[in-house]
């Protein structure tokens, strides 16, 4: 069942990312910050990569766990 379910989710999915289908509720654009005058220099630079790395933390922390927890498990 759930299965299922997510398997229509995804197809619902792709359906709006093709265009078929626009529903108002995803197509609303939400910015916590909103950088009109961008930092430059190597400060800037900074605060901007801290903040990216901060968002990409939560996509990268669980596949390199298990890739780690693998090669522990079997360092053949």
């Amino acid at each position: 069942m759930i299965r299922q379910v997510g398997a229509l989710v995804i197809i619902f999915f792709g359906l709006v990312i093709v265009g078929v289908f626009k529903p108002s509720f995803l197509m609303k654009d939400k910015k916590v910050f909103s950088f009109r005058n961008r930092p430059s220099g190597s400060l800037g630079s900074s605060v901007i990569g801290v903040g990216f790395a901060a968002g990409w933390t939560p996509c990268t922390d669980p596949i390199l766990a298990s890739v780690i927890a693998l090669a522990v498990s079997n360092p053949n």
